[in-house]
């Protein structure tokens, strides 16, 4: 309940406090500067400025302009004035007006950075001033700043280096007792957002009672004294500090003590003047009451705390104060009441400045609430969703600050290593050094000497290498530790992030959460690239050189962009020189080169513009590029292409490591990469080594630990792809149908089964159905993106149709969304795979597939009668086999019944029926219909009715004779022997 009490108030408090500190900057950054002319609405632009009127009395004006507009409350005008100012003081090395100006533009700049950046550019000027007065400004105003911004730690070491200040020269005692009152209020919001932790509250108590001491102190200046301007105001620093004491009595329960110090804290709010301060005050009472239940007291606080916010210009803070006594009605059963203090707060609100998410979240809540007691449920329910939406917000805008902090930890990680490594050398120069005059003095003075000289720079030598080592050996632990510590919070991210989405109602939630874990899947992908190279630049990545087929394996990496180019409206082409020679190669090299070329392609090539790859072999070596139009790169940046996380001009974007991980791969495999750019287009070109003799043994792997490589045939892709075109294999093999509309890929495909199936290839799903109905293939492999039936659609019908529901399909895509893949699922896919594949993998998947088939036939054929339930079988296999038990049940028993009869009876072709048949029973027509009538002859057989001979004609045989031969064959006894 304590804790709850806290959060409500922190709101109020944190808004004043920040008006305070705003109050405080200005009384600081006053200057004496006469005012000249009128002010104007006119924008200016510093450079023409600098150029026209650089002099004294223009600075003076123009600053003068800019505190008008501050005072008026428009920020924009305030902000342009203030720039040009502060650039005119650099200009006329005007100290003074420099740091009264960077003090103002650093409340006008909304980036953090570059607010941070005006006040540190102007510290020096403050240190080297003989007036300590700028330092004490400057100090005060980068806390302010800081706090602002919720950096809370930043801004307590700047209040803190005032404070020494101040104890040092003690002559501003408003000062002093303002920077004690900032120093509270970061304890004070410290200690609300850790509640348990009473280390705070003591410190704060601490602070507040040295801050009172100080009013007390300054309240006995004679008026005489020169000191006494400062201390007319002391009653401002103490009403604030009587505020927080009682807070801290209230944290202690102490009521009685905390009433008392709210109402000291009144009587030093000047009457008329600091409403703003008063409506705190009157806040602080009413909340007491409140939780203490005298709810008539607490709504007179409350109804004093509006009318003092009202008499203010602070639209915010007069909105906050609308919809927390909103809530304090609602929880008192007078929601209609609340109702009318909610309109008036949201009308507030839209004429605010700048308002925070955490304020628009408080709002929605309590209005849901308000609705909800009211009986608005729709109401009620639209709010929450408003509230939720803001909350999210929230998340994300947190989400992006860690990950800066993240970024920012690791940047200062690297540097210091860096300075550890440099050092290190230094230090190992300076002995190196020191060794050299010792082996000079040795010379001179004693040769015999010179042997233990040798002796010990032997010894250094083994420490510099074994330092060198262990320096090395640090940093690829740092990389790896770096990369392990990030991707535990990145898991702990993405796992929620995930459920979420399956959560999300709105499309806002839906695009704040995608957005997030877009984010998040970046950060694991450069984490990968930061492992990587660490592993190269410390030696530990070694090539595994291989015999293979680069065109192949080159033309299905690239075959799996075509997608993301659809997707941008990219016209994409790719132009390989077929070429069966074998040569060598790093296969996973070649992939990281492709995919971060490729990637970056794509990338940064806009819409409606073009990208090509060409490769060849070319005397030794594989030659390929890759080449896009639009986004020039300029000559400056080439020069910086390759470095890791280099800042280009385009748009703000930067390259990662991923072009940096490129060229040391490139140059690992004895390559190079050159970056050709003009006018028109980007191009990249890549040539590596690719014969044998460029490799070292170590480097090579021996042939006879490789997988088998599986020829590519020389299939020149013609027009006329879509037409069915079985691929010669044995007469057994199993029959795979490919539904591929690139050509290329449905090569490769085909290339990696043909030895072991009869593959069919297709080129769009309509076609593929047709073939697949009159083939009645043993697999299908196709891909989801197809023209006239997708993927998707095709399985479907498949999984639907009596004749092909059976055959196993294994989709692929480059999509790799849960929700393309739950798709996938709900259509009968039996098995989801993403581009870009590994081929033993596909052959794995497409094997087991069959083996389960394999199976279901094996189980089929221990069955004494065909029993279609029993049987693990799709709905549409069920159906057909019961059609197949009713024309069983009526012809079976005739001996004329021939497998023709049998498909004329089922209304399909021989082909049809016996490749279905074969599919579910591993059995042609002929022996199917001989095994049913064997199967019945058993039945036949246990109940020892008939004889053999009987029985033999009764199922449908003409000859007993043969009839007992079949029934050896079958079961390995004669029928009198079953019997028996």
């Amino acid at each position: 309940m304590i804790i709850k009490q806290i959060l409500t108030r922190s709101h109020l408090y944190f808004k004043i406090v920040k008006g305070l500190f705003l109050i405080g900057v200005l009384f600081l950054c006053t200057v004496n500067v006469a005012a000249q002319n009128s002010t104007t609405t006119q924008q200016y632009d510093a450079s023409n400025f600098l150029t026209r009127h650089y002099n004294l009395d223009s600075l003076k004006k123009y600053h003068l302009t800019a505190k008008n507009f501050y005072n008026e409350g428009l920020l924009d005008s305030a902000y342009k004035y203030s720039i040009v100012s502060y650039e005119l003081a650099k200009k006329l090395k005007k100290d003074s007006l420099q740091i009264a100006i960077a003090s103002t533009l650093s409340f006008l700049e909304r980036d953090l950075e570059k607010a941070i950046y005006y006040l540190e550019e102007t510290e020096p000027i403050a240190i080297n001033n003989p007036h300590w007065e700028y330092l004490e400004k400057l100090y005060h105003t980068k806390g302010v700043v800081y706090f602002n911004n919720t950096y809370d730690e930043q801004a307590l070491v700047q209040f803190i280096k005032l404070d020494s200040l101040l104890a040092q020269k003690n002559t501003n005692v408003l000062l002093t007792a303002m920077n004690k009152v900032n120093i509270v209020n970061v304890l004070f919001k410290t200690t609300i957002s850790t509640a348990k932790d009473t280390s705070y509250l003591q410190q704060m108590e601490k602070n507040i009672d040295a801050g009172l001491q100080v009013v007390e102190k300054g309240l006995k200046i004679h008026p005489d004294s020169i000191a006494f301007y400062n201390a007319v105001s002391l009653q401002e620093p103490a009403a604030i500090l009587y505020e927080k004491k009682a807070f801290v009595y209230e944290q202690r329960n102490d009521i009685k003590k905390a009433i008392s110090n709210y109402r000291k804290a009144l009587e030093n709010t000047v009457a008329g003047t600091n409403y703003l301060r008063k409506s705190s005050v009157y806040n602080g009472l009413a909340k007491l009451y409140n939780t203490q239940n005298t709810q008539d007291s607490a709504a007179y606080y409350y109804n004093q705390e509006l009318k003092a916010i009202n008499k203010t210009t602070d639209t915010l803070q007069q909105a906050i104060t609308y919809y927390r006594i909103a809530e304090f009605y609602n929880q008192n059963n007078k929601s209609e009441i609340a109702l009318l203090h909610l309109d008036k707060s949201k009308a507030l609100l839209d004429k605010s400045y700048f308002v925070r998410e955490e304020l628009m979240f408080d709002y929605q809540d309590i209005l849901s609430r308000v609705q909800y007691n009211l009986g608005n449920f729709k109401e009620a329910y639209l709010a929450s969703i408003k509230a939720k939406e803001h909350l999210l917000q929230i998340e994300k805008q947190n989400n992006q600050k860690n990950i800066s902090e993240l970024e920012t930890k690791y940047q200062t990680d690297t540097k210091d290593r860096e300075i550890e490594l440099l050092t290190s050398q230094k230090e190992l120069a300076e002995q190196q050094k020191t060794n050299q005059r010792n082996l000079l003095l040795a010379t001179v003075v004693l040769t015999t000497l010179a042997g233990l000289f040798f002796f010990f720079q032997y010894k250094n030598r083994q420490k510099t290498t074994k330092k060198l080592r262990e320096l090395d050996k640090a940093k690829s632990t740092f990389f790896a530790n770096i990369s392990h510590e990030f991707r535990t919070p990145l898991t702990l991210i993405k796992g929620p992030l995930e459920d979420q989405l399956t959560t999300a109602t709105t499309p806002a939630e839906r695009k704040n959460l995608i957005s997030a874990q877009q984010n998040t899947s970046r950060l694991q992908v450069l984490v990968d690239q930061l492992l990587a190279l660490s592993k190269l630049e410390s030696g530990h990545f070694k090539l595994q050189i291989k015999k293979g087929n680069i065109e192949k394996h080159l033309l299905a990496l690239a075959e799996t962009f075509r997608f993301a180019c659809k997707e941008k409206n990219i016209h994409y082409t790719i132009t390989i020189q077929p070429n069966n020679e074998p040569v060598y190669f790093d296969l996973d090299a070649l992939e990281k080169i492709v995919i971060n070329l490729l990637g970056n392609a794509v990338k940064y090539t806009p819409e409606n513009e073009t990208i090509s790859l060409i490769g060849k072999q070319d005397h030794g070596n594989f030659i390929f590029y890759i080449e896009n139009t639009g986004n020039p790169i300029s000559e400056e940046n080439q020069q910086h292409l390759f470095e890791r996380f280099y800042q280009t001009n385009f748009q703000n974007t930067g390259t990662g490591i991923g072009l940096a991980l490129t060229k040391e791969l490139v140059t690992l495999h004895q390559g190079t990469i050159i970056v050709n750019s003009n006018e028109n287009s980007t191009r990249f070109t890549v040539q590596i080594p690719v014969r044998k003799s460029n490799f070292n043994a170590s480097q090579l792997v021996s042939e006879s630990l490789q997988e088998p490589e599986i020829p590519i045939s020389e299939v020149e892709i013609k027009e006329i792809i879509g037409v069915a075109q079985p691929i010669s294999a044995p007469e057994d093999a199993p029959i795979l149908l490919v539904v591929e509309d690139h050509a290329d890929i449905a090569a490769y495909i085909t290339s990696i089964f043909e030895n072991e199936y009869k593959v069919i290839t297709t080129s769009n799903g309509k076609e593929a159905l047709d073939v697949a109905v009159s083939e009645i293939p043993d697999i299908i492999i196709s891909d989801i993106m197809m023209p006239i039936i997708d993927g998707n659609e095709l399985t479907k019908n498949i999984k639907e149709h009596e004749l092909t529901s059976h055959i196993p399909v294994l989709l692929l895509t480059a999509k790799t969304e849960d929700t393309d893949k739950l798709t996938a699922a709900g259509v009968g896919a039996d098995v989801y795979m993403t581009k870009p594949f590994n081929s033993r993998l596909l052959h794995s998947r497409v094997a087991n597939l069959i083996e389960n088939r394999t199976k279901v036939q094996a189980r089929f054929s221990k069955e004494v009668i065909l029993t279609p339930k029993e049987i693990s079988v799709s709905s549409a296999d069920e159906k057909f086999l019961e059609k197949l038990q009713l024309v069983l049940d009526d012809k079976l028993t005739d001996s004329e019944f021939t497998s023709a009869a049998f498909c004329e009876a089922v209304g399909i072709s021989r082909m049809q029926l016996h490749r279905k048949l074969k599919a579910l029973t591993g059995q042609s027509t002929t022996e199917f219909i001989k095994s049913q009538r064997l199967k019945m002859a058993v039945q036949l057989l246990k109940k020892n009715k008939l004889s053999i001979s009987e029985i033999g004609y009764t199922v449908g045989f003409n000859d007993p004779s043969y009839f007992t031969k079949c029934f050896k064959e079958e079961y390995g006894k004669l029928p009198t022997q079953f019997v028996d």
